[in-house]
């Protein structure tokens, strides 16, 4: 196969992942509503010492998924 056929292959499958996600967000959701707050309690809870956070998921245009948050961490300086 050609070079230009693997690429219109590779463009389908990319094409097919993309729709996947739209029409499936409930389950991209899980998916990475699962992973993130695994790596957030295993991992930064503990390395960053948190006593309280806050955090969102938002969704680009593109289908890309992103978060904000914000941590108080345990024994930090109070600021006046």
């Amino acid at each position: 196969m050609s070079d230009e056929g693997n690429s219109r292959e590779e463009s389908d499958s990319a094409k097919q992942r993309r729709q996947n996600l739209i029409n499936n967000p409930h389950i991209t959701t899980w998916f990475f509503n699962k992973q993130f707050n695994s790596f957030f309690q295993d991992m930064l809870i503990q390395q960053w010492d948190l006593e309280d956070y806050w955090y969102c998921f938002k969704w680009q245009h593109k289908g890309s998924v992103y978060i904000h948050r914000i941590g108080k961490i345990k024994k930090t300086p109070v600021i006046n």
